[in-house]
């Protein structure tokens, strides 16, 4: 009824892990002054020297110095390595890009609403499409009963190809989000396989393709690794979502 897509990245996977931060080396302790160097300096009083406990070796380990080696703990957590990680912390902002033309479009009705939406062709913004395993689908329809602003239901009455060719007679599902904080909007829409595993052939609205390649604009991984994560947060983090809706055709 189609062309076949081509595959692509595998299902979804975790997020990246933190960098554990680098703790300063405790400064070694100083020795006291002798008391016969003390008797001849009458200004100085005499400072002897630290008794040899049990738990000393502990404390040079553990971090429980002496009072120079906490004031050079308090200068390294605000030096430079204070800086560098507040570098990391910066959020990206994306580039300028220009998307390919190749548009997918789908007329969807809801109750008495119909609309007309234009997706990006996922293999000329990333170079493939994305298979996506059966357990992303498992795992939404089963989040879903769950959360109140999920919802489920017939709603695509058409599909047209990049190609220009109506593709409506293929099993569609297209996902539609908004997200809770930021008010970001994205629609997904998925060609079901015979083994019911699924794949990605196009992303939008257009200003939601624009920001991911933006984001990545030299780097079609790390691309698709976001679409993963997003994928992933549908199904774990009800929460992020001001509404997530799935929808299949009429036909069906």
């Amino acid at each position: 009824m189609g062309k076949k897509a081509e595959p692509g990245a595998d299902e979804p996977d975790g997020g990246p892990d933190e960098d554990p931060g680098k703790n300063p080396v405790a400064k070694s302790k100083a020795q006291g002054k002798p008391a016969e160097e003390a008797e001849d300096e009458d200004e100085a009083p005499v400072k002897k020297p630290r008794k040899k406990r049990d738990d000393d070796s502990d404390d040079e380990e553990g971090g429980f110095g002496d009072e120079d080696s906490e004031d050079e703990e308090e200068e390294g957590e605000t030096g430079d390595e204070g800086e560098a990680s507040a570098d990391e912390a910066k959020p990206r902002v994306p580039v300028k890009v220009t998307l390919p033309e190749e548009r997918w479009h789908v007329a969807i009705k809801i109750d008495e609403i119909q609309e007309a939406l234009d997706l990006v062709d996922l293999k000329k913004l990333f170079g493939a499409y994305m298979t996506i395993k059966k357990k992303f689908f498992d795992d939404l329809l089963t989040t879903m009963p769950n959360v109140r602003h999920y919802s489920a239901g017939k709603a695509i009455e058409s599909v047209g190809g990049f190609d220009k060719q109506d593709w409506t007679k293929n099993s569609w599902i297209m996902v539609m989000a908004k997200e809770a904080k930021n008010k970001v909007v994205f629609w997904m829409l998925f060609k079901r396989l015979e083994d019911l595993s699924g794949m990605l052939v196009a992303i939008g609205p257009d200003a939601f393709a624009e920001s991911i390649t933006g984001l990545f604009p030299d780097d079609p991984d790390s691309r698709s690794e976001y679409l993963k994560k997003l994928m992933i947060w549908l199904t774990i983090e009800p929460s992020r979502w001001k509404g997530v809706g799935v929808f299949i055709p009429n036909w069906v």
